[in-house]
Parts: structure tokens; sequence; C-alpha cells
């Protein structure tokens, strides 16, 4: 572990809100990792449980820095805190439900090394810790240019698994602040960054755990208010598959009946626009 008076190589950036019982897990996870020149940054939107206390009782085990903020109703501004006193050049993001396998770090810095800016990788889904056959997350390689990819065939960084150079996200000024990107702030980043680097690698092995057992901020209602928000910013013209996709699932989510479901997507296929 990194000492006061070194400079890590990696700033893990751990946004939270109320995760007090899920952030333990989290922690722990860095505790294990095989790659130990890294800090820890867990950036508060408000809590009002006992995180504080959970961050405190790992301070003497992991190089680690905690900042309180107000709540602002998404990880975004928590990020931008992490990014804004990050001492690494590489910086790796990890939401406080989800956790790594321990050569997560140790796997993904030579790809680094070796000149990528972006390094994402699968995670498993989990929505039952009791079960041990966890889903592998779909994950793709992005193809240059990558900017076209994410617009044409939608988002396949998991934020969870997702490592950026530090100075590129100083560039970008991190991720917008605005509400009506919440729960989408991850994919409008990763296409801003990708308007200034092609340079993304996948590893398509899961290293890492995804959360999905419940308190998620994606939910379908948030999900039609993205979309919508994401037609009106990039797609005001033609709209990708994927969006109408994303939008039948929500309707799904929301309990429509399977006659009206597939009626909606066709009419989805046959409209040129929204």
């Amino acid at each position: 572990m990194v000492t006061d008076n070194r400079i890590p190589e990696i700033s893990v950036i751990i946004p939270t809100y109320n995760r007090a019982k899920d952030l333990g897990r989290c922690l722990d996870s860095l505790l294990a990792q095989t790659f130990r020149e890294f800090e820890v940054l867990v950036c508060d939107d408000g809590s009002t449980d006992n995180t504080a206390e959970v961050v405190s009782s790992y301070s003497n085990r992991l190089d680690l820095r905690f900042f309180p903020g107000k709540n602002f109703g998404g990880p975004a501004r928590a990020r931008n805190t992490g990014i804004l006193h990050a001492k690494a050049d590489i910086i790796a993001f990890l939401d406080s439900d989800d956790w790594w396998a321990p050569d997560k770090l140790e796997t993904c810095l030579p790809y680094f090394q070796r000149g990528a800016d972006v390094v994402y990788h699968a995670l498993y889904s989990v929505s039952d810790l009791r079960s041990k056959k966890y889903r592998v997350m779909d994950i793709r390689q992005v193809k240059q240019p990558v900017c076209d990819d994410l617009l044409h065939f939608g988002n396949t960084l998991p934020t969870s698994g997702t490592m950026v150079r530090t100075q590129l996200l100083h560039k970008l000024e991190g991720f917008l602040e605005n509400k009506e990107f919440i729960a989408w702030e991850d994919y409008d980043c990763w296409i801003r960054l990708a308007r200034i680097t092609d340079n993304f690698v996948c590893i398509p092995t899961p290293l890492g755990y995804y959360w999905s057992g419940g308190g998620n901020i994606s939910t379908a209602h948030r999900m039609l208010d993205n979309l919508e928000a994401m037609k009106r910013h990039y797609f005001p013209d033609k709209i990708p598959f994927w969006y109408y996709d994303r939008k039948a699932l929500a309707w799904h989510m929301l309990g429509e009946s399977l006659p009206a479901y597939k009626c909606k997507i066709k009419a989805f296929w046959l409209a040129p626009t929204m």
C-alpha cells in the first residue's frame, strides 16, 4: 500500500449514498487486491446512515480519504469530487454496492502501460448473494471510431469496470452535473471521452461484480426519462435500434402485457423518429 509521501499509481473513486450496509463488501474487495499501489477516495452524496463510521473503520487498512458532501441525487458530483482530488494518473471507478475480483487492478494496469487511455472489463451481475451462479453482463470491444460505435450500438462500459487516464477526465471536466443526466451520466462521459481518444481496450473476462439485487439508481421510470433526454441531446433525427429495445424493456419492467409490448416494439421499428 502507498504511504503518505508516495504518489499512487491508481486512484479508486467510490461515490456513495446511504450504502453503509454494502460499502464494507466494496472496501473488503480493495483490501484483497493483489496490486497495492492505489488510493481510495470515498465521495459521499449526503448520506444519512452510518457511512462515515464504515469508512473510518477502514482508514488504517487502506490509503483512504473521505469526502462528505451535500446530496445531489446522483453520482456525478461525488465522482467529480474524486476526480478533482485524485493523486494518480489513472482513475478506476467503483460504485459502493459493487466489488472487484482480487486481480482486477493487477490485470488492468498493464494495458495502460502499453498505451491505452480507457480500459474496461466485464462484470458478473449479482442479485442474490447466496447464489454462486452469476450472469456475465453483456460487453463488447468498441470499434473505431469509438464515438460512432457508442452512439450507434449503445453503452457497453460498466462504470465499476472502467478505468480512465486522469488527465482526460480533467480535460472533459468530469461528469456532467445535470439532473436529466442522472443514471446515464457515465454513458455521456464515455461518448465525450471517445471524441478525444480511440484508445479503448475491452477485457472480456469478468473482474468484478455488479449488484442488481435492489436499491440501484436505475429504474424503469428513470430509464424512460433518460431515453427521452438522450434523444434530445444525441439523436434529434436518426434514432439507433438499441434505443427502441431499451424503451421496450422499460415498458416490460413496468408491467406491460406481452401483446401490447410486441405492438409497441413493432411501432417503434416502423417509426423513423419519436
